[in-house]
C-alpha cells in the first residue's frame, strides 16, 4: 500500500502520518517460518549429484 506520492515532473516534499501499530499487526500476519518449520508438511531434498547445465527434450515441440 503506498504511503504517499509520487510527485511527477516537480520537486517537493511528501509527508505521511504513520501508524506504528501497523508494524505490529503486519508482523502477526506475516509468518516468517510458517509451514516451512513443519516437517510433516514440508521437506527439503538436495540432490548433490552433478547435473547437466541444459536438458533437451527432442520429442517436445514448442509453439
Amino acid at each position: 500500500m503506498p504511503v504517499s506520492g509520487p510527485l511527477w515532473d516537480e520537486e517537493g516534499v511528501l509527508y505521511a502520518d504513520l501508524d506504528l501499530e501497523d508494524i505490529t499487526r503486519a508482523k502477526i500476519d506475516f509468518d516468517v517460518v510458517g509451514q516451512y518449520a513443519r516437517p510433516d508438511v514440508f521437506q527439503l531434498r538436495v540432490n548433490r549429484e552433478p547435473q547437466p547445465p541444459v536438458a533437451f527434450n527432442p520429442g517436445k515441440k514448442f509453439p
